[in-house]
């Protein structure tokens, strides 16, 4: 993995715990549905930004996963800003974090991704650290 691939992946990692703390407060006074709509229109701005660069839609798989890839975010979405209202972001987060497990079983599972014994060690003690913090 490239330095500069390292630098996105922990850019993405701090953004979507801004997300989540943000998103804490917000849906503590706002409905899950109004949260969902202000934070995706937030989104918009970037997509917006985006389309203004060169974007062309076609009508094939991967466009087609991207779509529903992006109905489950809202879903997710949904899910977590409902759940937050009533649960501290420090309990809520870490179990959202377990999203972490789903592609890694589907890469594994449908891709061929090889998991290493380190890889799958590192998986328990990822899911052992979202024990303790839920638990403490």
């Amino acid at each position: 993995m490239s330095v500069n691939d390292m630098m996105l992946l922990l850019f993405s990692a701090a953004t979507w715990g801004g997300w989540a703390f943000l998103t804490k407060i917000a849906s503590t006074e706002l409905s899950s549905t109004t949260t969902q709509v202000m934070s995706w229109s937030g989104s918009a701005l970037v997509v917006l930004t985006l389309c203004t660069k060169g974007f062309e839609l076609r009508f094939t798989p991967p466009y087609y996963a991207a779509i529903v890839a992006g109905i489950l975010v809202a879903l997710g979405n949904l899910c977590y800003f409902k759940a937050s209202r009533h649960v501290p972001v420090s309990i809520a987060y870490p179990i959202v974090a377990l999203h972490v497990l789903v592609p890694v079983v589907l890469g594994v599972l449908l891709l061929g991704e090889k998991l290493s014994p380190q890889k799958g060690l590192g998986i328990v003690c990822a899911l052992v650290a979202i024990l303790l913090l839920i638990r403490s």
